[in-house]
């Protein structure tokens, strides 16, 4: 009867064995998993990270051009507004306007054409 006790808690420290040895490839399993999603997670990091580096490398690149863009408009602007008032000082003085005079007679004014005033033409 002792024997049978002994072959029987033999039978069920088989079983835990078994048992804790299939739990312990289980965990094994799950921590390679693990690992392996670490080190895909780390290297997505790593792209992740780059990719943002040259994003904002990118950035102050078109802020820098756009700055410059300002810049040379502006010059522009101002080279402009210096031609227009450059040319509006070297203009001559425009004659001032004088209407035509009216006659003090109540006589119709007269056309002429170009020929009964230059008759040369």
């Amino acid at each position: 009867m002792e024997q049978l006790q002994q072959q029987r808690d033999h039978q069920e420290y088989q079983r835990q064995l078994e048992e804790v040895q299939l739990q312990i490839h289980e965990l094994e399993q799950r921590l390679h998993r693990l690992r392996t999603l670490q080190i895909e997670n780390q290297s997505n990091k790593q792209r992740d990270n780059q990719h943002k580096l040259k994003l904002l490398e990118e950035d102050q690149r078109l802020d820098f051009q756009q700055h410059q863009v300002r810049v040379q408009l502006q010059a522009i602007k101002d080279l402009r507004e210096l031609d227009e008032r450059q040319a509006v000082e070297q203009q001559p003085e425009t004659p001032a306007y004088f209407p035509p005079q009216v006659s003090d007679d109540d006589e119709p004014v007269s056309e002429y054409t170009c020929s009964q005033v230059f008759p040369s033409w």
